[in-house]
């Protein structure tokens, strides 16, 4: 009995050798695609913080720009009401002027209201961007852990 069981122990070796084989090779692909997608991921985090910067850049300057378009208008204003002399112009000059300020205060407010809410998108966006970082961080913390075991 020990002769057949040692001969078979023997013949048993090249079956657990080739297959180590293939499972060590199966996991140094299975590593080497989990470092790629890493790095793939790392690349996708990085070009949606720069979209989310350039996102916040954008909208500082159109808000910059609509201040001075207001504060322009103001200044508009005040010389029109400098300008008229008589008591009667200066009411009719003033009824419109008011009017189309109205207007123009009106268009600029819609314009202020879109800007919050692209710049409260924007925000939400880098959020998403930081706790998708957040996650790969911890992703890639546990691989690590697990290439260790």
């Amino acid at each position: 009995p020990s002769v057949t069981v040692r001969g078979w122990l023997v013949g048993f070796r090249p079956y657990v050798v080739r297959h180590s084989m293939e499972a060590e090779e199966a996991f140094r692909e299975a590593l080497q695609h989990a470092h790629q997608r890493i790095a793939d991921l790392e690349e996708e985090l990085q070009l949606q913080k720069q979209q989310c910067l350039t996102l916040q850049d954008a909208h500082v300057d159109q808000d910059q720009q609509h201040r001075v378009q207001l504060q322009q208008m103001q200044e508009e204003m005040d010389g029109y009401l400098l300008a008229l002399s008589s008591k009667q112009q200066m009411e009719a000059a003033l009824h419109e002027e008011r009017e189309r300020m109205h207007f123009k205060a009106e268009a600029l407010q819609d314009d202020l209201l879109k800007q919050t809410s692209l710049r409260e998108s924007a925000q939400e966006e880098c959020q998403l961007a930081q706790q998708l970082s957040q996650d790969l961080s911890e992703k890639m913390t546990a691989l690590q852990l697990e290439l260790q075991e």
